[in-house]
């Protein structure tokens, strides 16, 4: 829930905003690139905008919670499935990448991007791991006024000084 919105991703390229006792659907957004949409929503401060990543588009988006309207879009490294977290003046997001030839390329990596221009404020490129999928960050971190602690695919938590 963003507000009195339930924002609800899909495999089907498509994000849905649904009033949440009656189901009707209030918007559907047909996401750039044809992308699936595995990753959770979360609000920004007012609950006027809300952050989601994109799958296949390797994407981070800043949307208008009423309207389903992109306010911007950040590039990601790959996959982001998890969840961002915002906190203060960014939006932290993973991606994972993968090693399948024949496919589009996709990185491991970590952001920061400020919230209001989707401006990259840091990055963290995670270790390279054996498999499919290579390394990254596939859950959401935690982040305090000091630190970001990074659950990383290469079985380390990782923390950063903001």
């Amino acid at each position: 829930m963003v507000g009195d919105i339930l924002v609800v991703g899909s495999r089907d390229t498509n994000l849905y905003g649904f009033e949440p006792l009656s189901g009707n659907i209030i918007w559907k957004k047909a996401l750039p690139g044809g992308s699936w949409v595995e990753s959770s929503a979360v609000a920004g401060k007012d609950n006027d905008y809300f952050y989601i990543g994109s799958s296949d588009a390797k994407l981070l988006f800043k949307m208008a919670t009423q309207s389903g309207e992109i306010v911007w879009q950040t590039s990601t490294p790959g996959w982001s499935w998890g969840q961002p977290v915002v906190h203060k003046n960014h939006v932290y997001i993973g991606s994972t990448g993968h090693d399948e030839p024949g496919w589009y390329i996709t990185q491991r990596g970590f952001l920061a991007a400020d919230v209001e221009s989707g401006e990259i404020v840091w990055e963290y490129q995670p270790n390279k791991i054996a498999g499919f999928v290579h390394g990254g960050v596939y859950a959401s971190p935690a982040v305090s006024n000091t630190k970001v602690l990074v659950p990383d695919l290469d079985g380390y938590i990782h923390i950063f000084e903001k």
